[in-house]
This record gives C-alpha cells, sequence and structure tokens, in this order.
C-alpha cells in the first residue's frame, strides 16, 4: 500500500466515525436525565446541560419540561432567538403551560423586545387567564414601550429624560391586534382593556 492509499483507508474510517456519531440516539431515564441537566444549568454550566437535553429530544420531541429547560439556558446565555424557536415548539403544542408563556415572555423582555413580549402575554391570558405573574409581565412590557416612546419624543435629551422617567402606577390601556395567516387560519383578532 503506497501512502495515497492509506491516506484514502484513513480518511473513509474517518468519515465512517463521524456518520455513525451523529446519529446518536438517547437510551435512558429522561426524567432522571432532565433532574441532572437541570442540576448542572443551575449549577453554571449550560452548554453541558444544553447537550444532555438535546439527546433527550432526540428520543423523546415532545418532553415540554426538557425542551422549556432548554429555551431557557438558550435565554440565560443572550441566545434570545434560540430560546424563542424553543418556547414557540412548545406554546404550538401546548398553549396552556403557564411556565412556558412565562418564561418565554422574559426571553422577550431580557432581549428588549417590548412589543413582542406585550404580545405574547396577551396571547398568554387567552390560554392562562387572569394568572398575576403573566398581567404583571404584561405591565412591564407595557411600561417599558411607553418609556420608550417618551424617549424617542425627547431624544435630544435622552439620557436626561431616562433618569427623570416616573412611569405611572395606575394606567388604563386598550390594547387592540390582529393575526393574519397566508395559508389555513382565518384572521384572528385580539382586544383587551387594563
Amino acid at each position: 500500500m503506497n501512502i495515497n492509499q492509506k491516506s484514502i483507508l484513513v480518511l473513509f474510517v474517518l468519515s465512517v466515525g463521524v456518520i455513525k456519531a451523529q446519529h446518536i440516539e438517547y437510551s435512558g431515564d429522561p426524567d432522571a436525565s432532565f433532574i441532572t441537566a437541570r442540576d448542572i444549568a443551575f449549577a453554571g454550566n449550560r452548554s453541558v446541560a444544553r447537550d444532555t437535553l438535546l439527546l433527550i429530544l432526540t428520543k423523546y420531541p415532545d418532553y415540554a419540561d426538557v425542551r422549556n429547560l432548554l429555551a431557557k439556558t438558550y435565554s440565560w446565555d443572550g441566545k434570545y432567538e434560540e430560546a424563542r424557536k424553543q418556547f414557540n415548539i412548545i406554546t404550538s403544542k401546548g398553549p396552556s403551560n403557564k411556565e412556558v408563556w412565562i418564561a418565554a415572555i422574559k426571553n422577550e423582555v431580557y432581549a428588549e423586545n417590548y412589543a413582542t413580549a406585550l404580545g405574547l402575554a396577551n396571547k398568554a391570558l387567552q390560554y392562562v387567564v387572569d394568572n398575576t405573574e403573566i398581567l404583571i409581565l404584561k405591565e412591564q412590557a407595557t411600561n417599558a414601550i411607553i418609556a420608550l416612546q417618551v424617549v424617542a419624543k425627547n431624544s435630544v435629551k435622552e439620557e436626561a429624560v431616562i433618569e427623570e422617567i416616573k412611569i405611572p402606577k395606575n394606567i388604563v390601556a386598550i390594547n387592540t391586534s390582529a393575526d393574519v395567516f397566508d395559508i389555513v387560519f382565518d384572521p384572528m383578532f385580539y382586544a383587551s382593556l387594563s
């Protein structure tokens, strides 16, 4: 065997090993692995926890607690888009999960997407009626939007205005929104008074 044949053989063996490694499927107790991953994530090693959570999801893709923790770890690391994708998967399959809605709204607040946070809060309140924590998050998003609008109007004194803004504790707000779908669903119209 010459050097070229040996190189090709080594390359072939390595590529077969890489292909097999990509098709690893989870085998074990998903609940025990979830608890271990949760402890690892709370200890601060979120990337290792994510690896475990993603492995569990290869066999149990509808395990909402696993996907929720995965999304939260993305959010904690500032990967808001990745977190949003995971939260959307959960809320589309089980829209009555209060913990997921709260985490999804907080993700948007952390990302400073206050309008999206407000929209999520309104949508969450359709499935989880009169939840105090969601109502508080909705008020925070509303207040942040109001503060940003004040700052935008007074952009010359932006820094001074931010320090001086006192958001009132009692606010009456009327919100309306519409979701328009292009294929299957009819348009959805929402209105809320708070």
